[in-house]
């Protein structure tokens, strides 16, 4: 577990590109936001709401900053992997260190929010909040290529199963507590 944890902050450490966009995004989410309902083109929907909008602006571009750095412009030929280094463990052919966990536990948990918040703040079915992740998914895949990093099939079921993790979740608070579906939508 501390190799993970230290793993965890080495990425931090070597991203400054992270901490940029989430310094850059509390201003200018809060500016554009109050700018807009004041000329009111938006209505302030609540504090809860409000609060979790700012908190899903926070966490797009912590997601923007993960996948996407160290940002390398390349032209050349992509790397598409399709590869499950996942399948292979389950099957014996395929041991890892705790990198590959640190990696595969970070490729879970990366999308779970994404499905949560997603399905609290706009969608009316869980299958709405799954197909808007997967679309999400698919871009932030085929795109990191192109930006110097890879394509990975089992991020690609791994971020899917967080997304799907984070939906249950919310279907689960939906049904506990009804008050929040109502609360939560525009």
């Amino acid at each position: 577990m501390a190799a993970i944890v230290a793993n965890a902050l080495d990425f931090l450490h070597d991203n400054p590109l992270l901490g940029g966009l989430l310094a850059l995004t509390l201003p200018v989410y809060g500016a554009v936001r109050w700018l807009l309902i004041k000329r009111k083109r938006l209505r302030w929907t609540g504090l809860l709401r409000e609060a979790l909008l700012l908190c899903f602006a926070l966490y797009c571009a912590a997601l923007l900053a993960v996948t996407f750095s160290p940002f390398e412009l390349t032209l050349s030929a992509p790397d598409f992997s399709f590869r499950s280094r996942l399948l292979e463990m389950l099957l014996g052919t395929y041991t890892t260190g705790s990198w590959g966990w640190t990696m595969w536990l970070s490729n879970l948990t990366l999308f779970f929010p994404f499905g949560l918040l997603t399905l609290l703040l706009w969608a009316r079915k869980p299958w709405q909040a799954l197909l808007l992740a997967l679309g999400v998914i698919l871009c932030v895949e085929v795109l990191q290529p192109f930006a110097g990093r890879s394509f990975d099939v089992d991020d690609l079921f791994l971020n899917f199963l967080g997304a799907a993790i984070g939906v249950g979740i919310g279907t689960a608070l939906r049904a506990l507590v009804p008050k929040i579906g109502q609360r939560l939508r525009p």
